[in-house]
C-alpha cells in the first residue's frame, strides 16, 4: 500500500489541490445561481436564443423577437426526438445553421438504454454547460470528503468498444469516455489521479474487458472513488472480481471471500444511479461496502444535465447554471410549464431542456419529484421514465406506477426482492392478454398467489388498468420466480445490441420477448 509519506502521494495530492483551485470559480458561479435561479435562468435563455436566432430553427420560430420566457413558451413548441429528427439528420449530413450556430463537434448516442438509438449534437457551448454542472459537483465532492486526498479514482467506460463511426457529413459519432465531458485543463489534471483505462476501452470481447478491468482495479491499492452509470454494471464487475480475486491476489492478505472492502481500504465513495429501478440494486452494493458512501448521479442524460448531487442534501439540486430548464406539472399537463424556481414541494414534473446543443424545450420524458429547496433552488429525485407506457388494451401502465405498486405490496408482505421485471404477454392461443412479473425473491407458492392478487389490486387504483380488467380485456398478473436474473437480463440486452454500462433496468420492459427468454433461462412450472 502506498504510504501517506510517499512522493507519489504528495504529488497526487498537489495535483488534486490544483484541480480544486481550478474548480473553485465554477463553484462560486454555482452558489450564485442556486441563490438567484430566476436571474441566472432567464439570462441563460437570452444567451441561447440570441446565439441561435439565425439558424433555420431560430428563424422558423422567430427567436429574435422573443424577449421573455412567456413569449418563448408561446412561440416555440415542446419538442421530442421524433419532432426534430429531420433537423438532426440534416445536421448529421453536414448542413450548418440548422439547429445551432456553433460547429457540431460530435454526435452522441442517446436512447440505447430504453429504445432506438438517437443522435444528439454536441457543441462547445453544450460541453461548457455540462462543465457548469459537473465542476461544482466535483468541487463539493473533493471538498467534503478530505479522505479522497491522494487517492485515485475509476470512471467507467463501456466494455464493448464502439467501432469508430462518422455521419454522412463527416461528424464523429460517440464519446469514448467520461473525460471528454471536461475541458482540456480538467482532462489533463484528472488524468493524474484517474486510473488509465485507455486500451481496455478498445476491448471488443467482454471477457477480455472484464479480465483487464479487474486486473487494473485490483492492482490499485489507493482507490478512493468509483464512478459508473448503472449499479448493475458495477455489481457484475464486482461479482467477477470476487470469484477471481484469489488468482490476482495470490500470496497476499488483501482478500477474503465476501469482503471486498479489504481490497480497497481507501475507497470512500461510489457514484452511480440510485433512484427509480436502480434503487433495487443499492442494498447489495451496500452489503459489499457498508462503510462507503454511495452517492446518486442526479439526473444526467446524454441530452443534458438536470440536477447534480451535493454532500449535504438528500436528492439532487437543479443545475440552474447550465441549461435553461422548464417543468411540466404531471398533474396539470396542459398548463404552462413551470420555471426552475417555481416547483412545489411534493409535486411531480417532467423536465424540458433548452441547450446550446440545439435542443429547444426538449422533453426528456422523465418523471421527477420536488423534495424541497436548497437555498432558492429545488431539490429533486428521479422517479422513472414516463415514455415507456405499455398499452395492450387501454390500460396505459407506466414504469413509475408499476415500481410504486410493487414496492408498496412487497413492503406490506415483508418480501425483499433482488430483481423485478414486468412484461406484457399475449398468448398464442388467442386468450386474453395479461402481464407477467419475473421476480427474484424467496417465495412460497402461497406468497406467489398473494403477491399476484395484491399487485393486481394495487394497480387497479389506476382507472385505465381497472377499466381494462373490469371489461375482461386484460387478465390478472402472473408472478414467476426467477434466479440469477440480473446477469441474464443484462447479457440478453447486450446481445440485442445495447451498450453495456449504459443499460438501465426498466421494471416495465417490452424491448425483448422476455417470456420466451426466461423460459429458456429458467423454465417455470
Amino acid at each position: 500500500m502506498i504510504s501517506k509519506l510517499s512522493p507519489r502521494y504528495f504529488f497526487r495530492s498537489g495535483i488534486q489541490g490544483l484541480y480544486l483551485k481550478h474548480l473553485e470559480r465554477s463553484y462560486h458561479h454555482f452558489k450564485f445561481a442556486i441563490h438567484h435561479p430566476k436571474v441566472v435562468q432567464n439570462n441563460r435563455l437570452k444567451v441561447i436564443l440570441k446565439t441561435n436566432q439565425n439558424t433555420q430553427y431560430g428563424k422558423k420560430y422567430n427567436f429574435a423577437s422573443i424577449s421573455s420566457v412567456k413569449e418563448y413558451q408561446n412561440q416555440v413548441p415542446i419538442a421530442d426526438y421524433d419532432s426534430i429528427e429531420r433537423h438532426i439528420r440534416s445536421c448529421a449530413a453536414g448542413n450548418k445553421n440548422i439547429l445551432c450556430n456553433e460547429k457540431i463537434k460530435l454526435m452522441e448516442l442517446s436512447g440505447g438504454s430504453s429504445g432506438p438509438e438517437k443522435l444528439i449534437p454536441y457543441t462547445k457551448g453544450l460541453l461548457q454547460e455540462f462543465s457548469a454542472a459537473i465542476d461544482p459537483w466535483l468541487f463539493n465532492l473533493y471538498s467534503s470528503i478530505p479522505e479522497l486526498k491522494g487517492t485515485r479514482s475509476y470512471w467507467a467506460i463501456s466494455p464493448i468498444h464502439r467501432t469508430a463511426r462518422i455521419t454522412s457529413g463527416g461528424i464523429p459519432i460517440g464519446i469514448d469516455d467520461d473525460l471528454e465531458y471536461f475541458g482540456p485543463l480538467s482532462r489533463m489534471l484528472l488524468n493524474e489521479f484517474m486510473l488509465s483505462s485507455k486500451g481496455i476501452a478498445k476491448c471488443v470481447d467482454i471477457n477480455q474487458w472484464r479480465f483487464k478491468t479487474a486486473k487494473l482495479l485490483l492492482a490499485c491499492t489507493d482507490l478512493g472513488m468509483i464512478s459508473v452509470w448503472s449499479p448493475t454494471f458495477l455489481l457484475l464487475l464486482l461479482e467477477y472480481i470476487e470469484s477471481e480475486a484469489h488468482n490476482f491476489l495470490l500470496g497476499t492478505d488483501r482478500f477474503s471471500p465476501g469482503n471486498l472492502s479489504a481490497i480497497w481500504p481507501k475507497l470512500k465513495l461510489i457514484s452511480c444511479w440510485t433512484d427509480a429501478s436502480s434503487s433495487l440494486f443499492i442494498p447489495k452494493l451496500r452489503r459489499w461496502f457498508p462503510h462507503v458512501t454511495i452517492q446518486s448521479k442526479g439526473l444526467l442524460a446524454v441530452e443534458g444535465i438536470v440536477s447534480i448531487p451535493l454532500s449535504d442534501i438528500d436528492g439532487s439540486v437543479l443545475a440552474v447554471g447550465g441549461h435553461f430548464l422548464e417543468f411540466i406539472e404531471l398533474a396539470k399537463p396542459n398548463s404552462s410549464p413551470c420555471q426552475a424556481f417555481e416547483l412545489e414541494v411534493g409535486g411531480h414534473y417532467a423536465p424540458l431542456l433548452t441547450t446550446s446543443g440545439g435542443l429547444y424545450r426538449y422533453n426528456l420524458k422523465d418523471s421527477v419529484q420536488c423534495l424541497g429547496y436548497y437555498h432558492s433552488t429545488p431539490i429533486i429525485r428521479f422517479e422513472g421514465k414516463i415514455d415507456l407506457t405499455s398499452d395492450l388494451c387501454g390500460e396505459k401502465l407506466n414504469p413509475v406506477q408499476v415500481e410504486a405498486a410493487l414496492h408498496k405490496v412487497a413492503q406490506i408482505m415483508n418480501l425483499p426482492y433482488e430483481f423485478a421485471l414486468m412484461t406484457p404477454y399475449i398468448p398464442s392461443s388467442g386468450n386474453m392478454p395479461y402481464y407477467i412479473l419475473f421476480l427474484e425473491a424467496p417465495m412460497t407458492r402461497e406468497q406467489i398467489e398473494i403477491l399476484s392478487n395484491n399487485l393486481d389490486t394495487e394497480l387497479r387504483q389506476g382507472h385505465p388498468y381497472n377499466y381494462a380488467r373490469e371489461l375482461g380485456q386484460l387478465g390478472k398478473i402472473e408472478v414467476r420466480p426467477v434466479k440469477n436474473a440480473l446477469s441474464f437480463y443484462l447479457s440478453s440486452l447486450e446481445r440485442s445490441g445495447l451498450r453495456a454500462g449504459t443499460i438501465k433496468h426498466n421494471i416495465l420492459d417490452q424491448r425483448l420477448n422476455w417470456v420466451e427468454l426466461f423460459n429458456d433461462h429458467a423454465p417455470f412450472s
